[in-house]
């Protein structure tokens, strides 16, 4: 098995909930009507390059919030799979004992005779 890479799943699961609060206040930016009408800016190529710039920040704001959401998730289920995968090796060092102290007591549980 491989190395103890020293994280703990607790970590991962509060670095998840940080993502998504960020992701949720990010999420409410409203770009609304920001460009206005050409009228307001006297030049119909201003206006133009105003809504383009409005429509790329909030296509943007949306991959950004899609990609950190999938990061958040994606914390979650590895500290999920670690927590896990050490409740199994604990199971598994309990069943172990268990069979050990039976020999120690000359029972031989879980021993072939």
């Amino acid at each position: 098995m491989g190395e103890n890479i020293g994280v703990n799943p607790d970590d991962l699961h509060q670095a998840a909930k940080k993502i998504d609060g960020i992701v949720d206040g990010t999420a409410k930016a409203d770009f609304g009507d920001l460009a206005g009408s050409g009228a307001a800016y006297g030049h119909d190529g201003l206006h133009a390059k105003l809504t383009e710039f409005c429509t790329a920040a909030r296509t943007a704001s949306e991959l950004l919030e899609q990609n950190s959401k999938a990061a958040g998730e994606a914390l979650r289920r590895a500290g999920g799979a670690y927590q896990e995968r050490e409740a199994l090796q604990h199971d598994l060092v309990n069943q172990q004992r268990a069979k050990l102290d039976g020999l120690a007591l000359g029972t031989n549980v879980g021993w072939a005779q």
